[in-house]
């Protein structure tokens, strides 16, 4: 993907794993080359189904604190295609009632075959960079 506007230099970049969506419709400005509509994610963001398709991991983490009471906070990491651990905090003051209910909505989500493992915790630590990670694949 370049930018098309740095004179100098075009800024170009190589297999970065964003996901995206392409126009259906060709550039206004007659160019004739392809656009993209929004972008979704990172691949690295998104985790495997057992089917072998991709679901974006803050929809996972979304659905499941909207629909179970008691999560404060929750990761989601899945570290082969058959192992998935979801970090959560709970809220202040209740204990981990909801980890069996989290992990049949995981196991529900991506599939029977894929081991689901809970684990209660006080924090999730944030990234080098500052940021807190919702899904995090490593394969």
């Amino acid at each position: 993907m370049t930018d098309l506007l740095n004179k100098g230099m075009p800024l170009i970049r190589y297999e970065v794993g964003d996901l995206s969506e392409w126009a259906t419709a060709g550039c206004l400005c007659g160019r004739g080359l392809k656009t993209l509509t929004r972008v979704i994610g990172r691949q690295a963001d998104c985790l495997m189904r057992a089917d072998g398709s991709l679901v974006a991991g803050v929809s996972l983490v979304e659905r499941t604190l909207t629909a179970i009471p008691g999560i404060a906070q929750l990761q989601i990491v899945q570290e082969t295609p058959k192992t998935v651990r979801a970090y959560a905090v709970g809220e202040a003051g209740n204990p981990p009632a909801w980890a069996d209910e989290l992990r049949k909505a995981l196991v529900r989500d991506l599939g029977e075959s894929i081991a689901v493992d809970v684990a209660p915790v006080s924090r999730i630590p944030q990234e080098a960079n500052g940021k807190y990670r919702f899904a995090i694949r490593r394969f």
